[in-house]
């Protein structure tokens, strides 16, 4: 990006960010005071407080609201300030209106989770600084000697101060992500299908952290730097290299995202349509506008909410994968997000067994955008699937969901990463069966009764599933098609780009979803088509289970 596009794309973005972020300092000041205050209260009738005194006060409940609402603010300010400044780029059809209603779900799902995974840690700390603050005052004669409402006054001087500061920092800290995590789904929405890259910019030099002090990253470094759009960027830091998806990201260590100010900037990478987008976003961005998870991208939300424990009985083990007793069946029922109905559709015929393996309780959120599964998030596109195909779309993301907490493939910096060795190993089967390795009439030998699996040719394979309607079919046979993409990289099959799949670990990911698929909703296209490979795939999930 051009010095001048760079320099009136970041002045915006602080420009507005500072504005968006003041609500939310101020609704987080106003609560530190009215928590402390109770707080006082407490202390002065007591002559004494402890943090079995402090249970009713900075809930997290409280904390979690908040960060709700901090979340929902500035991710809808700055998903519209990024589409409204690309709005003559973008198709006929296509507009930020649309959004609002998903953004705003999206957005305030993120803050629920990212609240749940911070509020422990910020509710602990501000009781112990009550908790301090007031045994320093209490060992002050003075202190001691004065009346009720003197010491009411010196201690609200006292907790005023630190209320002002860590209202500030927190919000400033959590303001970059929510900003640059709505920049990135606005950019993802606004332009649907295209490839996209995105660059990292520094903020102002004043605030550009640099590696002076050990706990900071070099972030002067950064600006610049230009990577395709879902990989992450490489950080340096005095402890090495850490991978962000964005400036801000939770996902990077304190050092690295308390008080960033950097931006993140998506484009379309240069082609007919936009070739003069990266020149030109200056002139518009400089207006500063207002301004996409989150996602979840809203994809890095990192929730770390109480573990459900409901131990099964020391019996025989069950099937793998199969609820058979009440304890499991509690389990289940135990870990089924509380929105489920209002997501799933009556009528949706499906197997959720699968929820007896989870750890903890999922959030499940409806909306018109994508289908995907963010750490403890799982959105799900509902103006696309129905009672119909509900069913294939829940075991697809739940499968990820759960093949990362299992630890069978995870995410790492941003991207899916440390598969053990029985993926890799049913990875390298695979390919073998379909012959991808081969030359000569060996390679891709196990198509060879199959030569029409392509898009131009699905009407022919169509006709042999009578029984499915249109929309089945078109998402039982895109199925197929994904599950061998990610397998062989494209060369058979289609779904994701060549560059998701540029990593192996992203492959294996996609091949563990659509096996949860095979195994817990069934794929009739996928068995007649490819009955041992298909069972394989159940096989290949049940051993998982049993590990």
């Amino acid at each position: 990006m051009l010095k001048a596009a760079k320099d009136n794309w970041q002045n915006a973005f602080e420009r507005t960010l500072e504005n968006a972020e003041r609500a939310s300092i101020r609704d987080f000041t106003n609560y530190y005071k009215t928590e402390s205050d109770k707080a006082i209260g407490l202390m002065l009738q007591k002559n004494s407080i402890n943090e079995q005194d402090l249970l009713g006060v900075f809930t997290k409940d409280g904390f979690g609201k908040l960060y709700e609402g901090l979340y929902e603010r500035i991710g809808l300010t700055f998903a519209n300030w990024y589409a409204k400044n690309f709005d003559k780029y973008l198709k006929k059809g296509v507009s930020a209106n649309q959004f609002q209603d998903p953004w705003r779900a999206a957005f305030r799902n993120e803050g629920i989770l990212i609240g749940a995974q911070r509020v422990t840690l910020v509710q602990g700390t501000a009781k112990k600084t009550l908790i301090k603050v007031y045994r320093q005052l209490s060992s002050d004669p003075v202190f001691a000697s004065e009346g009720e409402v003197v010491k009411a006054k010196m201690l609200r001087q006292q907790f005023d101060k630190y209320n002002k500061y860590q209202a500030e920092r927190l919000v400033r800290t959590e303001a970059t992500n929510a900003a640059n995590a709505a920049t990135m789904q606005s950019a993802k929405d606004i332009f649907p299908g295209a490839d996209m890259q995105k660059e990292w910019i520094s903020a102002s030099d004043t605030r550009t952290r640099r590696l002076a002090n050990n706990d900071f990253a070099d972030h002067a470094v950064m600006n610049g730097v230009v990577v395709d759009f879902d990989k992450p960027f490489e950080v340096p830091t005095k402890r090495g290299i850490e991978y962000l998806m964005r400036p801000g990201s939770i996902n990077g260590s304190a050092g690295n995202i308390i008080n960033c100010r950097c931006s993140v900037a998506p484009f379309p990478k240069e082609n007919a349509q936009t070739i003069n987008i990266i020149e030109e976003i200056g002139i518009g961005i400089s207006i500063g506008q207002a301004e996409a998870l989150i996602s979840r991208n809203i994809d890095e939300v990192k929730p770390n909410p109480s573990k459900i424990v409901v131990k099964p009985p020391k019996t025989k083990p069950p099937i793998a994968g199969e609820v058979v007793d009440d304890t499991l069946k509690a389990k289940k029922e135990a870990m089924r997000p509380d929105s489920w109905n209002d997501v799933v559709p009556s009528g949706t015929k499906l197997n959720d067994d699968y929820l007896a393996l989870l750890e903890a309780k999922p959030n499940l959120i409806g909306t018109h955008t994508r289908s995907y599964q963010s750490f403890n998030l799982i959105n799900i596109d509902i103006r696309r699937y129905n009672s119909e195909t509900m069913g294939k779309v829940l075991a697809h993301e739940f499968g990820h969901l759960i093949h990362q907490t299992k630890g069978w493939c995870v995410l790492s910096g941003g991207r899916w990463s440390k598969s053990i060795d029985e993926v890799h190993n049913f990875y390298k089967s695979q390919r073998n069966k379909i012959g991808i390795n081969k030359r000569g009439a060996e390679k891709f030998k196990y198509f060879k009764d199959i030569d029409n699996f392509s898009l131009t040719h699905r009407d022919s394979i169509r006709s042999q599933f009578p029984n499915l309607t249109d929309k089945q079919f078109n998402e039982s046979y895109a199925a197929v098609a994904d599950y061998f993409g990610a397998m062989t990289k494209n060369a058979v099959g289609w779904g994701h780009s060549n560059s998701y799949y540029s990593s192996v670990e992203w492959r294996h990911a996609e091949m563990l979803a659509h096996s949860f698929e095979n195994k817990y909703q069934g794929n009739e296209v996928f068995k007649k088509l490819f009955p041992e490979i298909y069972e394989d795939t159940i096989k290949w999930i049940e051993q998982l289970i049993a590990l």
